[in-house]
């Protein structure tokens, strides 16, 4: 009885929790209580979890019907994932999100980025609206809506060449 309780119960346990769908290159993935592991197709990425892609990694990630794409040199933590939405902390490097069903709040250099049915992608700094409307809250400033089809610069600064410069 116990056993056909628990089997009833799995199938809804992967739709919270994200999961690796595709994986390229090199991706790991820190699970909490298991360790630095491979981003390999289904592994689970519970709160806490942890997504770092080198140089050449990409990864696709499932969040219960919605997509995260994960660009190379990327950093990015799972703070919680349940039925109220998806929290991550961007650390570095870029991401892509498709909310279809789902609602995301990604921090971000100490601003929030928040989406519900609607896309974006950020990527150094830029924050690029595809669909949706996006929440932009930064610190000190009254959160406002970011329409598809708009970009915004996050930081002040950008990187800039460094290597062929004519300054004197």
């Amino acid at each position: 009885m116990l056993l056909g309780a628990l089997v009833a119960v799995a199938p809804c346990l992967p739709a919270q929790a994200p999961e690796v769908q595709e994986s390229s290159g090199y991706v790991e993935v820190l699970v909490p209580g298991v360790g630095w592991r491979q981003a390999v197709v289904g592994r689970q990425l519970p709160a806490a979890s942890v997504v770092t892609a080198w140089k050449d990694g990409r990864a696709k990630i499932d969040c219960g019907g919605s997509t995260l794409l994960i660009g190379p040199l990327t950093h990015v933590r799972v703070q919680s994932a349940d039925s109220s939405g998806y929290e991550l902390l961007l650390t570095e490097g870029s991401i892509s999100v498709d909310a279809a069903s789902g609602v995301f709040t990604i921090e971000y250099r100490g601003m929030q980025i928040h989406v519900e049915k609607g896309s974006f992608s950020l990527s150094d700094g830029r924050l690029a609206v595809t669909s949706g409307t996006v929440v932009l809250r930064e610190p000190g400033r009254q959160p406002r809506a970011v329409p598809p089809g708009s970009a915004v610069a996050l930081l002040e600064r950008t990187v800039g060449p460094v290597f062929g410069s004519t300054a004197p």
